[in-house]
């Protein structure tokens, strides 16, 4: 079919891993690379026509791309996948024609190319996730073509390539050209950017999907290939208008005597013109021309030149056939042949919608495929049409005798009106009359006892009557059409869409009717009317009459009206007694008869043939031998008395025979090669096939001018020719029997391929002598171009080298080097072929920085900067210890353990029940209360020691962390350390805070610090109320009354008020009411003497220290610590903690979190 792009007919596509379509001829036969896209996009001028899916450069070597097409010819119903593409397509396209106001679109050929997952080129680090999925459809039906773009996931990055020029467009390479554009037109890789396709809104309404229509532009001119296959698919197939044309007759002698052809006729207003166009087509320039007398129902008709020497050259199916459509004749008869024929190389094409006659010996391909070819196989060319059958011919002449269809000869003697013929159809009814009536013969003015034609009388149903009768006062005849006269002269003198009155003399005119029904009538001396009928093959034992029934047998020949028929012994006619019976039987009654009015009819008292060949023997015998032994001019000699008369007979029945003769007789038909394929300077030997339809032995010749290197076996048929050149031959084989004979000039199809080039005998580079020697196309070898190989590749017109490097190719070779690559960029291996912003970070050069650095490159430089937790100029890095700042792992939990690079938090106090945790655990109840003594190495004032201690113990210690006061110096502020009380969670003992101060001494600049368990008891600092005795206890105190353990109180009169007040404002409180306590201890404390004793015991069992267990992991710091020793073991058991409970909380009370 090929695709049409562009008004211009393309045959070859080629398509590659850069997204890129290029279309060819089979002229250019170049492949080009063309990697990269042009940084300005399409401008018309490139030289080659081309479709940018999107172009630019990509690699099929890297990743898991892959590059898939499929090509569909037609829709197969059985390949359900067949079906989804056809009727997708269809409608995609319709979709978008119908938004422009154009027909719904059914696709003839369909291209589907894929680029899945496909990698842009890379140079030294390659992102295997940044890949492209697109697709292009490629469809026509002949007459439209589009291109339909689709886009999937398009994830190229900028890599290393300085130039991202992604194109997608089209151009014819000439005028016409298409780019699409970003806007902001610096949009590259954001959303809907020049390499984000998938994310533009396309033509379609849709997200990356474009639909082109890629047919011929408005004002441009269309190629020949183009305009031959627009025509083509135009064209309705002959079926539908050229059944009822009469087929060309096989020999120019049987178109001499066929009566539906006639010289050619050219229409006035343009005759010079269609005579030039008429003439360029086969045949047409030598030959003689017939034409049809009449066209079909729908205008048609044929058009048949022979050569001088009798074959049939051509014979052309013409759809626009008449007169008043010579316009359409010259555009769609005329100039479809130049176009196909004689300007491409589209023949097959022209004959598949003009179909040429089987008998002219012209064979033409019916396809140009590769099944077409210089072997013998025995290939049915669809492309030529049945020969006519013979048709039947019957005779009325002289006074008065019959020739049958079947060749019985009688004479019959009567007047009257008789059916000549009757027509039926298949299913029985009439169709067509011929009625003759008869009259008696004058000669020498008398009346001569045999009859003759007077007048005939042809009626077809549907179409109407025809009536020939003789003039009166002239020697010629009188036409009437339904009983309207029609003035004769010599041609067509009347015509209607289904049959014609055509005169060849003043005395003989014809009715041809569609079919191939003929009535010829002509006028002899004496008056005496003769006619010859003509029936198509379609009425083959179904005629009826005077002529006989036709059934190639004449037993049957005399079938009466009845029904019967009349016998016929040995073949012969009948005596003349049942001859006239036979005769009678088909008399047209008066209501049948076609004639409006008769002359009287005298009585006739016949002659019998007895009667009138009675005479002598010499008599006899020169009237024989005048007649040439006809006996039936014999009998109207001696009838007549008129011996012109008689020699009219012979010259009837002479016509008749050279009429069956010249019609039975066909020539040898040629039925292969149509098509002769060779290559130069090789040779080929054909075997020539014909058949002869009456098996008549025939010879076969080459004429003049032959082609040297060219003979045919005259036998046999074996045709031997050596190519020599691609200069044009005609080769022209007749073949011949001895009647006649027919031409067969087979189309030559040469292949000069050079270099080594592949014959494509489906492409055709040159078409010469009006396509009957065609060159054929090439498929070069690497290193060799041109349409026949002959020309060196220029590899550098594909721009293979960078953008603006400049290429060089050797002569004859594929091969081509690249300038080098401009500065600064460079090339990965082949110079100036792929050129990168260079890395040099990366391989192939060393790695410039230190190993715990990163490289960064600017493409043309490179700096190093140390990696996180390293410290250092790039090229030498450190270790950063992140250890040392403590708040890094501020948590006393935690012991910092440095990494390179980076740092870990340890876990110091984790016990075996605790491997999930680092002692995490919700605050009980209660809370210890610690003294600590602390020195600074820098002096400050009490208060920002104490905030300074605060934030310490917030961050080591956090919700653990209460509270902290200093306590006050009882005299001028000393040299020594300070004293501070801290507020501690009751699971927080004294050692874990000494020893996470100990290791964050160095960094707060701590001196000294001493954390231990405040006695309150000695620093005077509980809250016990005389008599009530203060006993020490770990984080806090108790009140004993008299050896008993005061749970609930302070003071040993319980008050609600005071229980387990210990702090500074409670125990003045209690100072100012000693005189009510001791009064009311006086009042009732005899009598509550035992009592006391027995609460006493309870309470010493209560007031027990508690130990504390559990393991502590042996973690030391990193670090010494030099300032002071750390004032305990963590071996020693007494020191193990695990959450404990100090019991200071009464009737569900809490603590509050206030300084002592």
């Amino acid at each position: 079919m090929g695709f049409p792009f562009m008004g211009k007919l393309y045959d070859r596509l080629y398509f590659s891993d850069n997204g890129l379509i290029q279309l060819q001829s089979a002229t250019e036969n170049e492949q080009l690379l063309f990697p990269a896209p042009y940084p300005q996009g399409f401008r018309g001028n490139e030289g080659v026509a081309m479709l940018a899916v999107f172009w630019d450069d990509a690699d099929l070597t890297l990743g898991e791309g892959k590059l898939l097409y499929q090509e569909y010819h037609k829709m197969n119903p059985s390949e359900i996948y067949s079906q989804i593409v056809f009727n997708r397509t269809s409608e995609d396209v319709s979709q978008f024609e119908s938004q422009r106001g154009k027909a719904p679109y059914t696709p003839g050929w369909i291209l589907k190319i894929t680029w899945d997952h496909v990698l842009p080129v890379s140079y030294q680090k390659i992102n295997l996730s940044e890949t492209n999925t697109f697709q292009c459809i490629l469809t026509t039906d002949g007459e439209r073509s589009f291109g339909l773009l689709r886009f999937g996931d398009m994830l190229w990055g900028p890599g290393q390539r300085i130039h991202h020029n992604a194109l997608i467009g089209y151009t014819d390479g000439a005028d016409h050209f298409h780019n699409e554009t970003t806007l902001p037109p610096d949009n590259l890789f954001g959303r809907g950017g020049r390499y984000r396709p998938q994310d533009m809104l396309g033509n379609t309404g849709h997200l990356g999907q474009l639909v082109y229509d890629l047919t011929k532009p408005s004002g441009t001119r269309e190629d020949p290939h183009r305009k031959c296959q627009m025509w083509a698919l135009r064209e309705p197939d002959p079926v539908e208008w050229a059944l009822g044309v009469e087929p060309c007759p096989c020999t120019r002698t049987q178109a001499m005597e066929a009566l539906a052809f006639g010289p050619e006729t050219l229409p006035p207003k343009q005759e010079a013109l269609v005579r030039e166009m008429r003439g360029l087509r086969w045949g047409g320039a030598g030959g003689q021309v017939f034409q049809s007398i009449l066209s079909n129902r729908h205008g048609a008709g044929k058009s048949c030149v022979y050569d001088p020497q009798g074959p049939l050259l051509a014979g052309y199916s013409e759809r626009y056939f008449n007169m008043d459509k010579s316009q359409q004749h010259i555009d769609k008869d005329l100039l479809p042949f130049q176009w196909c024929c004689m300007l491409s190389s589209l023949c097959h094409l022209y004959v598949s919608k003009r179909p040429l006659d089987r008998c002219q010996g012209y064979g033409w391909m019916g396809s140009t495929d590769d099944n077409t070819s210089n072997n013998n196989n025995n290939n049915n060319n669809t492309s030529i049409l049945a020969n006519k059958a013979m048709p039947g011919i019957g005779m009325v002449y002289g006074s008065l005798h019959f020739i049958t269809f079947d060749g019985s000869e009688y004479t019959f003697k009567a007047l009257g009106v008789f059916v000549i013929v009757r027509l039926s159809s298949t299913s029985g009814s009439n169709i067509f009359t011929l009625q003759g009536a008869t009259d008696v013969l004058h000669t020498h003015g008398k009346a001569r006892r045999v009859p003759t034609l007077a007048r005939l009388a042809a009626f077809h149903q549907g179409i109407g009557k025809v009536e020939w009768m003789r003039t009166e006062t002239e020697s010629g005849l009188r036409i009437l059409v339904n009983d309207v006269n029609i003035p004769v002269s010599v041609g067509v003198v009347h015509a209607e869409e289904h049959f014609a009155v055509r005169c060849t003399s003043l005395r003989r005119c014809a009715v041809v009717y569609a079919g191939g029904l003929h009535v010829v009538v002509w006028r002899g001396d004496a008056g005496r009317l003769a006619t010859l009928v003509e029936v198509p093959q379609a009425f083959f034992n179904r005629t009826v009459g005077l002529l006989g029934l036709w059934s190639s047998s004449k037993g049957d020949d005399f079938l009466m009206s009845n029904g019967a028929v009349m016998p016929s012994p040995d073949g012969n006619p009948p005596v003349e007694s049942k001859l006239h019976e036979f005769g009678m039987s088909w008399a047209a009654p008066s209501p049948e008869s076609l004639f409006l009015s008769l002359l009287p009819v005298a009585p006739l008292v016949a002659a019998t043939s007895d009667e009138l060949f009675s005479v002598s023997p010499a008599a006899m015998e020169g009237l024989l031998q005048a007649c040439q032994g006809s006996q039936e001019c014999v009998h109207d000699s001696l009838a007549s008395k008129n011996k012109h008369l008689a020699q009219e007979t012979l010259q009837a029945q002479q016509k008749y025979r050279n009429l069956s003769l010249t019609f039975a007789n066909m020539p040898p038909i040629v039925t292969e090669p149509t098509v002769i394929r060779c290559k130069v300077n090789q040779t080929v030997q054909v075997q020539v096939r014909a058949e002869d339809p009456n098996h008549d032995p025939f010879s076969f010749s080459l004429l003049h001018p032959r082609p040297p290197q060219a003979t045919i076996s005259n036998g046999d048929g074996v045709l031997v020719w050596t190519a020599l050149s691609v200069r044009p031959v005609r080769l022209s084989v007749l073949v011949s029997d001895h009647m006649s004979s027919s031409l067969l000039v087979p189309v030559l199809q040469v292949c000069a391929c050079l270099n080594g080039g592949t014959c494509q005998y489906s492409t055709i580079t040159q078409n010469h002598l009006q396509g009957k020697f065609q060159v054929v196309g090439c498929l070069c070898p690497r290193g060799f171009s041109g349409a026949l190989c002959g020309n060196s590749t220029d590899v550098c017109k594909g721009k293979p080298c960078f953008p603006g490097v400049d290429c060089s190719s050797p002569r004859y070779s594929d091969s081509f080097s690249c300038a080098a690559c401009p500065h600064p960029t460079v090339s990965s291996g082949r110079p100036g072929y792929k050129c990168f912003e260079n890395d040099f970070c990366l391989p192939p050069f060393p790695f410039p920085c230190h190993p715990m650095a990163d490289c960064i490159s600017t493409g043309y430089n490179y700096t190093c900067e140390c990696q996180r937790g390293f410290m250092g100029n790039g090229l030498e890095c450190t270790d950063i210890n992140e250890c040392l700042n403590i708040t890094t792992c501020p948590n006393a939990k935690f012991e910092c353990v440095n990494t390179p690079g980076s740092w870990r938090c340890s876990c110091r106090y984790q016990s075996g029940d605790q491997r999930d945790r680092c002692g995490d655990s919700a605050n009980p109840t209660g809370w210890n209360v610690f003294n600590v003594s602390m020195s600074w190495s820098r002096r400050q004032a009490e208060t920002e020691a104490l905030t300074h201690l605060k934030n310490i113990l917030s961050m080591g210690f956090q919700n653990k962390f209460y509270n902290a006061s200093m306590k006050q110096r009882q005299s001028a502020p000393p040299s020594g350390p300070s004293e501070y009380r801290i507020n501690m969670s009751s699971d927080t003992p004294h050692w874990y805070v000494q020893d996470y101060l100990s290791r964050v001494s160095g960094y707060y600049n701590i001196t000294l610090t001493d954390v231990g368990d405040l006695d309150e008891c000695k620093a005077n600092e509980a809250g016990c109320v005389p008599p009530a005795v203060c006993s020490n206890t770990y984080g806090g105190y108790r009140c004993v009354c008299n050896g008993t353990d005061m749970e609930v109180a302070q003071s040993c009169v319980l008050e609600r008020e005071s229980v387990n007040r210990t702090g500074p404002a409670e125990a003045v409180s209690m100072e100012d009411q000693k005189p009510l306590i001791l009064g009311l201890v006086l009042g009732i404390g005899i009598p509550l003497l035992l009592l006391l004793l027995l609460a006493a015991l309870a309470c010493f069992c209560c007031s027990r220290k508690k130990t504390v267990s559990g393991d502590i992991p042996r973690l030391l710091p990193d670090y010494p610590q030099n300032q002071f020793s750390v004032p305990f073991d963590h071996s020693n058991p007494a020191l193990h903690y695990t959450s404990h409970c100090s019991p200071r909380v009464l009737d569900g009370f809490t603590a509050r979190r206030a300084h002592r």
